[in-house]
């Protein structure tokens, strides 16, 4: 199934968007495996943020960063950003992940001052 959405999404619940397609400005998810599994892509967009802050929200889930989109990609938490991938289309500069050490890619996968960095971010 697929979510879009024109403002804000909200993930709030245990897995309420697991393997979902999701194209949204701006998701923020809270929910324990909110995300799981789901597609986030920004083909519509000009830039998408997502808020990974719940406990394994971002879990197996891939960001599709399009060609024409910059994407925003904030971690908080020692699982929000844990088991997510991130890819991009045109280049790596259109990717901002906070914390920006996270950006590194020798902390790909790790826990940067108490935040899960993403498993990786690569070219599409």
């Amino acid at each position: 199934s697929t979510i879009t959405a024109t403002s804000f999404i909200n993930l709030q619940g245990m897995k309420t968007a697991q393997s979902t397609t999701i194209n949204s400005p701006i998701t923020k998810c809270i929910g324990a495996y909110g995300a799981f599994d789901a597609t986030f892509d920004s083909s519509t967009l000009t830039q998408m943020t997502i808020q990974f802050w719940g406990f394994y929200c971002g879990y197996q889930a891939e960001v599709n960063c399009q060609t024409g989109s910059n994407c925003i990609i904030d971690c908080k938490g020692s699982f929000g950003c844990s088991g997510v991938t991130i890819n991009y289309y045109d280049s790596v500069n259109q990717i901002q992940v906070s914390p920006v050490e996270c950006e590194d890619s020798n902390n790909f996968g790790t826990v940067v001052n108490g935040n899960a960095c993403p498993d990786d971010i690569k070219s599409a």
